[in-house]
């Protein structure tokens, strides 16, 4: 039961939606004929309402309402809200295709650029966009123009303790705003890029066709691109991604879980189970093998055939990703 609202965890789930609602008003207090803001208290609160831009803070947070892990790792943990006005390059590093030479994903007309990547207000954008002045993906191409978009990377160890997990949970607030929004595919993962690929975990996977509402989970595992063999679960529908949601991965060594929590409802469901196979593919290199840990990844990408690069018409709309916060704990 992710929420926590000033309740005991194992309270009845019946009063989990009061619970929440209750938390996300501003509290009063009476004091003679005044009625004051829980702010205004003599001593510190120790419980105040969260103010975060998605209205539910981290799962380490004091204030109410915040995120409570679904699974049951109990290591270290960190988390990152976004603040100020730069991205924290202890933790992450930007997306760029034109250090990397490497275009995202098997795209057409599409290319990382570290501009694409901004932080205000307490959260992480993450830009589309059609430009010609993209000159390294236009050469790259052989093109006019490009499709850039924008992605990070968790640093393996950064001077927070942010290091990458052999297993555990992480979780990300995020939603979807902009326009066309069919025209991209974005993705929460965890993964071992710059050491091995595969594996990979996608634990929010939308593009495409998918609409607004449907995502994927898929794990690709084996010991090189060459024999990547790839588990998906079926789609997962009737969740509005240009709303406020958490997506939970909970990744031990036989299976991986995915949570989703609209913050608007505060309801967690399971939806997806993806289990570790008994022989063959995937058994003897479950993630993170062939690697020794994996870190956390969110990005835009720009997938062949799905993000309109010979259409026109097309070339005005973007899309952005919005994260409200990233939290993640190790196994143990």
């Amino acid at each position: 039961m992710p929420y926590i609202t000033g309740r005991r965890q194992g309270q009845r789930p019946g009063l989990r939606s009061l619970l929440y609602r209750t938390a996300a008003i501003s509290a009063v207090v009476m004091l003679g004929a005044a009625i004051l803001p829980i702010s205004s208290r003599v001593g510190a609160d120790p419980n105040p309402i969260c103010d975060d831009p998605s209205g539910l803070c981290t799962p380490n947070s004091q204030a109410l309402p915040h995120y409570g892990w679904e699974g049951g790792a109990t290591g270290a943990q960190w988390e990152d809200e976004f603040a100020g006005s730069t991205l924290n390059t202890s933790v992450w590093f930007p997306q760029d295709s034109t250090s990397i030479n490497t275009p995202p994903g098997a795209s057409y007309d599409a290319w990382w650029d570290t501009a694409n990547v901004t932080v205000s207000s307490g959260e992480l954008h993450l830009h589309s966009s059609y430009t010609t002045s993209e000159t390294a993906c236009n050469t790259y191409w052989g093109t006019t123009g490009c499709w850039v978009s924008g992605g990070i990377g968790q640093n393996d160890g950064g001077t927070g303790g942010e290091p990458w997990i052999a297993d555990g949970q992480v979780a990300v607030d995020m939603k979807l705003t902009g326009t066309a929004i069919d025209n991209l595919d974005n993705v929460l993962q965890v993964g071992s890029y710059g050491v091995s690929w595969p594996p990979e975990i996608d634990y929010m996977e939308n593009g495409g066709t998918n609409g607004t509402g449907n995502f994927y989970a898929h794990v690709h595992c084996g010991t090189s691109s060459s024999n990547n063999t790839q588990i998906n679960s079926s789609e997962i529908s009737s969740i509005d991604l240009t709303a406020w949601n958490v997506f939970e991965l909970d990744w031990t060594s036989s299976s991986v879980k995915i949570y989703a929590t609209p913050v608007s409802t505060g309801i967690t469901s399971l939806v997806a189970t993806i289990t570790k196979p008994g022989s063959g593919l995937c058994h003897s290199d479950w993630p993170p093998a062939p690697a020794s840990a994996m870190g956390s990844f969110l990005q835009q990408e720009m997938m062949a055939g799905l993000c309109g690069c010979g259409n026109t018409s097309q070339r005005s709309d973007h899309e952005n990703v919005v994260v409200d916060w990233v939290a993640q704990q190790s196994s143990s």
